[in-house]
Formats: structure tokens, sequence, C-alpha cells
């Protein structure tokens, strides 16, 4: 198991992959979509395409 900041840990781990997934909630009442702080960070720095799942 990795250990470290998360956002860290997945870009290190985005140069081995070739698809990184993310997931975004959809928000009750709000248009549109929202991503987290997470998910907004590997979306602009991993190593590989990155596919954006959203979740309730």
């Amino acid at each position: 198991m990795a250990e470290g900041r998360v956002t860290a840990e997945l870009v290190r781990a985005s140069t081995r992959a070739s698809l990184g997934v993310g997931g975004r909630r959809t928000r009750d009442g709000r248009p549109g979509s929202h991503i987290g702080p997470v998910t907004r960070a590997v979306l602009h720095h991993v190593g590989c395409p990155v596919d954006d799942v959203p979740h309730d």
C-alpha cells in the first residue's frame, strides 16, 4: 500500500497507467456537476488519459 498525499501518489502511479479514472458528484438541485480538489489536480497533472465518471 502506498502512503503519502493522495494527489501525489495518483500522479506518480499514472506514469505506469494507460487510463486514470476519477469520480465526480452530481448534486441535487444544482446545475452541472462538480469535481473535488483531488480529481481536479489529477486531471491537470497525470501522465495518462483520464475518464471522469459521475456518481451520486
